[in-house]
């Protein structure tokens, strides 16, 4: 056995503590990933549980570093009450109609209409026939309206229950799963890349020790940098 195979294989003993590092924070990161909640204004805010038979949803976060509550209440009938809490605000609109295919009516606290139509599956149907993508909708962030005083439509996609997603984004998900794979192929295969590289697939090579050096300082600092790409891009 060349020298240069032992070592490898010395090494790869040594990356066992971290792999086991990476697998149980990889665990508890998709877990984290899926969690469930809204987008409001760019800003995500998680599902609270709520206690067995209770109907209310309560999301919570932090937004320009400050916390902020939003609830979705079910009332009697189709009515539905939504309350915006921030530190220094509070909002409240009531919903009338809250079920997919049939109209609403929107109003504020002092029981000014502010919206109606109908909702889909999929966004509203305003009175005048336009068509509000739910998913795609970028809310109105002038004045009147704001992270404060929400738009209506983002109101009523909300408490519709349209506004919801995971916490963290499937790009990210996909590019961590390459650099994952890649950082397997290259600990299993040392000399795949050195390979691709050369597009040399057959016979002997030799290969650098600079490369051998650096190969195996990114088998330990890999799955350092992974973790960290993965928990600061969600």
């Amino acid at each position: 056995m060349k020298l240069a195979d032992k070592n490898i294989k010395q090494v790869r003993y040594h990356l066992i503590p971290i792999f086991i590092l990476l697998s149980i924070f990889l665990y508890f990161y998709m877990d984290y990933f899926f969690e469930t909640g809204l987008d409001y204004y760019g800003h995500y805010l998680s599902e609270m549980e709520k206690p067995t038979g209770e109907m209310e949803r309560s999301f919570e976060g932090k937004i320009e570093n400050k916390n902020m509550t939003l609830k979705v209440i079910p009332l009697s009938g189709d009515d539905t009450f939504i309350e915006v809490t921030g530190e220094e605000f509070t909002s409240e609109y009531l919903l009338e109609g809250a079920h997919l295919e049939e109209t609403f009516r929107l109003f504020d606290g002092s029981n000014h209409l502010l919206l109606s139509g109908t909702l889909g599956s999929e966004g509203i149907r305003t009175e005048n026939g336009e068509t509000i993508d739910a998913y795609t909708y970028m809310p109105v962030a002038v004045e009147p309206y704001g992270i404060e005083k929400p738009d209506p439509v983002l109101v009523v996609l909300i408490a519709a229950g349209l506004r919801e997603r995971s916490r963290g984004t499937l790009p990210v998900l996909f590019l961590g799963g390459l650099i994952l794979l890649s950082l397997f192929i290259d600990i299993a295969f040392p000399d795949f890349f050195f390979r691709l590289k050369n597009l040399k697939w057959r016979g002997d090579i030799e290969v650098p020790e600079l490369y051998r050096t650096m190969q195996r300082l990114s088998w330990f600092i890999g799955p350092f940098l992974l973790m960290a790409f993965l928990y600061f891009s969600i």
